[in-house]
């Protein structure tokens, strides 16, 4: 059973440690390029907020359309009751 481990580890070791260099490289490419990693982070965690309210907006017109589609609905079943007292 040990030797097995030792064959599952190894790779997974390994495949960190590529994820860890990468991400290590991709941060020093763009420190290099004037940018630091607070900044990248901060970008990522601007541009992650403006997806997920542009969906809340969507939502929000979709909701605010069947709001207005009803009371267009209810408007004109009211003048429809109306016409009959008259």
């Amino acid at each position: 059973m040990k030797k097995n481990r030792g064959c599952v580890i190894g790779p997974l070791l390994l495949i960190g440690f590529m994820i860890v260099g990468c991400r290590t490289t991709y941060y020093s490419v763009w420190e290099q390029l004037g940018k630091e990693k607070r900044h990248l982070l901060k970008h990522n965690l601007n541009a992650q907020a403006i997806g997920a309210l542009k969906a809340q907006v969507r939502d929000i017109e979709l909701d605010a359309q069947a709001l207005i589609a009803d009371m267009n609905k209810s408007i004109h079943e009211a003048d429809e009751l109306l016409k009959t007292f008259q």
